[in-house]
């Protein structure tokens, strides 16, 4: 019998990838797919989409025709099994999607699959659900769990008209089996439960009356894991854990045939073709007589022909055990999950095909793979990283090939293939450490002369090493790695962070630092001797995906990342038992959590507690944000100047400002929800509103998107889209508006500067000069010195938003400083300026925030920000790592305006110094647009080759210079355009 306290002990970290912030707000990995075993596949009925359930506590729908996740289906999880998944069963009209695992009381859980809301918690079970099946007239729903009890549901107390999840009890219990029960299946009939347990035993009950039927024990006394009737109840199939499936009657459960005997393995799942033809099965199989010499590390699916009483067909392409087996409806499509990478394959067969019996559909995988290898360089400079794909040894810390290098030092990765960097020692002047190595559950590692038994029972050791000094012994299990002193065999404490086996562990070679590479698909990072209470956390955790884009964060959700990676982590919010749970991707919070200076402080051991005294992030999603849907559709206008309506759903933050963008620039802004219309509300009682814009649009194709932020401009809403082709019988030249703003005169004369305004008036006159027959006119603005506080600023701006229209290209340029504040955002000082404090750069500076509302009022949607702004010496000191600081604070302005950006980024003061009578940065600019850029001698200088041409001079005339390279910061515009005539 498994009960549920054992069970905790064996999976108390097999969780999802967590750190928690009380109970509701967990920071977990998604990385586009499952990353734990995926315990069921089923279809829908109309085959259009696959239903899976996983040990990470998330159910996933996905496309079949495209194999993209359309859904997530999420519950009230908890830290350790809290929430696992371990069964799913749809009903017959795809209403209903029942969820069962290792759940809060042992309820089960049933969702309107869809809305995705809970809307009834399952109240009978006194052990974790471990198997479900509906009738097939979708009457009952019966349900089995580790105890061997058998509940009957009646399906007709189930609404999805509630609110809020009402509690439903028992039909029918049966009781019968004294141990786990994971099978259950209903005749075609109706009349008949058939049932399986490891108590070794078969039975058959009857539905009207609740009553056993027949039992049997299984003729190989072994424990039997599966069962399934088939088309008209033919036939009862069970498998068993010695790899035997038995087809039995289904009236007297005397056996029929043995399908296959495979001694010693374990048949996981059976399932019978929708026609009746074929059995299928799979599990954990070794030799079971059927492999070919070019599959022999493959786990197969077996097709047993029922007319033939053979079996014709192998499906391959697994690499360990499988788990689950599906048809759809119709037999049309095949799904089987399972293997090393969690993987899931939608196939189907090919008839008549002896060479290549099925078509591979889709393969569902996630971006991330189990990390069976890591280790440092000698200098501790780059990890080296492998996943299970090229497989070495089964010997632990030497399992895989390195197929990744990531640099620490600007987080660059490169793909390798070698096996020379395993920096794990087993013999260090005269200690020693093994493991005997006699089978899959080795728990005992020798140290010297002791031996130590890993504290869980349930617990393997996957990977061990010496420090190089030879004073520490660290050993990697299934749930965390242990520290142990060499000399006396004490034990000194756990790094936990983990969620799945740590298949490597690697030291530097100063003995600092630690890696270690898990099935979780992460990396994390380790200060060796940084223990509290015994219990080392990560510094960092690293997450790479196939194709190398990767994030790095901290335990408090401070973040840096590749392009677009922010999106492989979020926050899962727990509402309640008696509520699904939501969740937010941390995209959804960049401004608050992207913070690459905070990572890179954490990645060297500094305490950055500071910085989180402000965020409450429990408080921050404590509503999420307003849904936007479009109420106007894609279409083609004759008319520039559009009238867009909304519909915005109120979801518990309130709605805060509102963004309408064009081709991802935002081109309106409605501050903390003005403008909302009230329409009626939801079924939870939110408010749904109309929001309507005018907006202009440009000549041919405007990709139109919104987002509305929570009441407290935190958290973003989802971005949908549409198409508007505006069509204009007259297409007319542009003008180009120019808006020049430099600070010599600072107040502080500590802060005073020689170059801005000189640099602004240069580029002023080169743009008017070169540009002069690309538009129809050139309209400049400047605002120097005294003029430069933010009350101009924005009146500035509110005169060129008269003027300008969505045809004209906008060039914004600005010189003086700017600086980063400890919230991680840039901020351009203004003239009347004072550093007191730090608190001064945010109360005083134009922020990332007013550049974002006077942006928003320029409608020319071709538009490029020239950024000379450096770094103040009076107070560097004061803001250090000031390098990444900046490049923090560019990153968050880039992605909060939307607007082409060529900054100057410098990791000190040393740049003001200036460069020919001017900012090195402009000096760069000016070469450029003087027709230097003008790359493919076109005639022509484009936004594309001024970035192009800047990117190379600059850091080519800093390290010339000063000795080091000043790489300019950049984003570029989704059209390129022309802003110079050589």
């Amino acid at each position: 019998m498994q009960k549920k306290f054992i069970f905790l002990i064996c999976v108390l970290l097999m969780a999802n990838l967590f750190v928690f912030s009380g109970n509701t707000a967990q920071l977990t990995l998604d990385p586009d797919g499952h990353k734990a075993m995926v315990r069921k596949a089923l279809f829908t009925n109309d085959e259009k989409y696959l239903v899976t359930a996983s040990d990470d506590k998330l159910v996933k729908v996905w496309d079949v025709e495209t194999g993209k996740c359309i859904k997530t289906i999420r519950g009230y999880i908890q830290e350790g099994p809290e929430g696992k998944i371990f069964a799913i069963a749809l009903s017959p009209d795809n209403r209903y999607l029942a969820v069962g695992g290792y759940f809060n009381n042992d309820y089960i859980r049933i969702f309107d699959f869809k809305e995705d809301r809970l809307i009834a918690l399952l109240k009978g079970h006194s052990n974790v659900c471990q198997g479900m099946e509906f009738s097939k007239d979708g009457s009952l729903l019966a349900t089995s769990d580790g105890n061997g009890k058998i509940i009957l549901w009646d399906v007709t107390q189930f609404s999805t008209s509630v609110t809020e999840a009402t509690t439903i009890t028992p039909y029918k219990i049966l009781s019968f089996h004294k141990a786990d029960t994971y099978g259950v299946s209903f005749s075609y009939s109706g009349k008949y439960l058939a049932s399986v347990s490891y108590d070794k035993s078969v039975a058959l009950w009857d539905v009207s009356t609740g009553e056993l039927f027949k039992s049997v024990k299984n003729a190989a006394d072994k424990e039997i894991r599966s069962i399934e009737f088939s088309l008209k109840d033919k036939y009862l199939a069970i498998a068993a854990k010695d790899g035997t499936v038995r087809l039995l009657n289904p009236k007297t459960l005397s056996e029929i045939k043995i399908v296959n005997t495979s001694p010693d393995d374990h048949t996981q799942q059976l399932r019978f073709s929708p026609d009746g033809n074929y059995l299928a099965f799979a599990g954990l199989y070794q030799d079971t007589g059927h492999k070919t010499k070019d599959k022999k590390n493959s786990r197969p699916v077996y097709f047993y022909n029922l007319n033939t009483n053979t079996i014709d067909k192998i499906f391959w392409e697994h690499n360990q055990t499988v788990v689950s087996i599906q048809f759809s409806k119709s037999g049309k499509y095949i799904a089987s999950s399972g293997g090393n990478d969690n993987e899931i394959y939608i196939y189907k067969e090919n008839k008549g095909s002896t060479t290549e019996p099925f078509s591979i559909v889709q393969k569902i995988v996630s971006k991330g793979r189990a990390m069976w290898a890591a280790s440092f360089s000698d200098d501790g400079k780059k990890i080296y990283i492998g996943s299970a794909t090229k497989k070495l040894t089964s010997n632990a810390n030497a399992y895989c090939v390195f197929e990744k290098e990531i640099s620490l030092e600007d987080l660059s990765v490169k793909n390798i293939d070698s096996t020379e960097y395993t920096k794990v020692y087993t013999e260090v002047k005269t200690n020693t450490i093994r493991f005997d190595d006699v089978g899959s559950f080795d728990r005992t590692i020798y140290i010297n002369d002791y031996s130590k038994t890993l504290s869980d029972d349930y617990d393997t050791i996957r990977s061990y090493t010496l420090t190089p000094d030879g004073k520490y012994a660290i050993v990697g299990s299934d749930f965390e790695l242990v520290k142990y002193d060499v000399k006396t065999g004490e034990y000194l404490g756990k790094f936990l962070g983990h969620t799945g086996p740590v298949w490597s562990v690697s030291v530097t070679a100063d003995n600092k630092y630690l890696v270690s590479g898990s099935d979780d698909q992460t990396i994390k990072i380790w200060d060796i001797d940084a223990f509290s209470d015994g219990i080392c956390s990560p510094l960092v955790t690293l997450f790479v995906s196939d194709n190398n884009e990767w994030i790095m964060y901290t335990n408090e959700g401070f973040f840096n990342c590749s392009e677009g990676a922010e999106r492989f982590i979020g926050y899962h919010l727990n509402q309640g038992e008696y509520k699904e749970a939501s969740y937010i991707s941390i995209d959804k919070l960049y401004s608050i959590f992207y913070r690459p200076d905070l990572v890179d402080a954490k990645l060297k051991g500094n305490d950055i507690s500071e910085y989180l005294k402000d965020i409450d992030i429990d408080s921050i999603l404590k509503g999420l944000p307003p849904k936007i849907e479009f109420v106007t559709q894609s279409q083609t206008s004759d008319i520039r100047d559009f009238n867009l309506i909304l519909k915005i759903t109120e979801r518990g933050g309130g709605v805060g400002d509102i963004t309408i963008f064009i081709d991802g620039m935002p081109i309106a802004l409605s501050q903390d929800g003005r403008g909302l219309k009230p329409k009626d509300k939801t079924k939870t009682n939110y408010q749904i509103y109309n929001y309507e814009k005018l907006i202009s649009l440009k000549y041919g194709v405007n990709e139109i998107s919104a987002m509305a932020y929570s009441k407290n401009n935190k958290i973003e809403s989802e971005r949908p889209k549409i198409q508007l082709i505006y069509k204009s019988a007259v297409v007319v030249k542009p003008n180009l508006h120019l808006l020049a703003i430099a600070v010599n005169e600072y107040r502080d004369g500590s802060l005073r500067l020689k170059y801005s305004v000189n640099d602004a008036d240069a580029i002023t006159k080169i743009l008017g000069e070169k540009s002069k027959t690309l538009f129809k006119e050139i309209n400049i603005y400047k605002l120097y010195d005294k003029e430069v506080t933010k009350d101009l600023i924005y009146k500035k701006f509110d005169e060129i938003s008269a003027k300008i229209t969505s045809e004209d290209v906008f060039i914004m340029y600005i010189a003086g400083h700017g600086i980063t504040g400890k919230d991680g955002n840039y901020y351009y000082l203004p003239m009347n300026f004072r550093y007191t404090e730090e608190a001064a750069i945010v109360a005083q500076g134009v922020s990332i925030n007013d550049f974002k509302i006077n942006l928003a009022k320029i409608s020319a949607l071709k538009s490029i920000l020239l950024l000379d702004t450096c770094n103040s010496g009076s107070f560097t000191e004061a803001i250090s790592s000031r390098g990444i600081q900046e490049k923090t604070a560019i990153d968050r302005l880039k992605r909060s305006v939307g607007r082409a950006t060529l900054a100057a980024s410098s990791k000190d003061q040393v740049a003001i110094e200036g460069y020919q009578d001017h900012g090195v940065f402009t000096y760069t600019l000016l070469e450029g647009l003087g027709g230097k850029a003008d790359t493919n001698s076109n005639g022509y200088v484009t936004v594309t080759e001024l970035s192009m041409f800047v990117e190379n001079l600059l850091p080519e005339i800093t390290y010339e210079k000063w000795g080091y390279e000043q790489i300019p910061q950049k984003e570029l515009p989704q059209e390129d355009f022309p802003i110079a005539i050589k």
